[in-house]
């Protein structure tokens, strides 16, 4: 309980925020993805890709275009569906938290001073926390087990 007077935002019903967290980031994914469809040889410009070959933009494309595009969505889809909630709040906290040492170290070992690539760091920093909150936030709603009386939850 204690932790609820800290922290107000942390209660246990936050189902509205949870949906709106993960709309939010799903809305950023599907963003970055249909950017990267448009546009990929700007947007790889900006964070110094260069495409040798068709294959290695339409490599670019896959990834940061359709498999960004594809994790929005499915942070959108559990806005509908609670049963998605758990895997996609959980992905999204692990996803970015690894993200955040690799964008770190990469920062540190190749001297790049771009100011996209702290833009993507403080997205990355954003990411990670929507995901943690969001998988708190999953977590008190979940049932208990032996929790008779109470619907199971608690």
């Amino acid at each position: 309980m204690a932790g609820w007077t800290l922290f107000p935002l942390l209660g246990k019903e936050n189902h509205a925020k949870l949906v709106g967290l993960l709309g939010v980031s799903g809305v950023a994914c599907v963003a970055i993805g249909i950017a990267v469809l448009v546009s990929p040889v700007p947007i790889a410009a900006q964070i110094g890709y260069e495409f040798s070959t068709p294959g290695g933009q339409g490599e670019f494309m896959t990834f940061y275009g359709g498999f960004y595009a594809g994790i929005g969505l499915f942070l959108l889809a559990a806005t509908r569906a609670r049963s998605l909630r758990p895997g996609a709040v959980a992905f999204l906290a692990c996803s970015a938290t690894i993200a955040i040492p690799v964008r770190v170290y990469s920062l540190t070992q190749f001297e790049t001073t771009a100011i996209v690539f702290y833009q993507l760091l403080a997205g990355e920093i954003l990411f990670a926390i929507a995901g943690w909150i969001g998988w708190y936030w999953v977590r008190q709603a979940r049932p208990v087990s032996g929790a008779e009386g109470t619907g199971g939850r608690v």
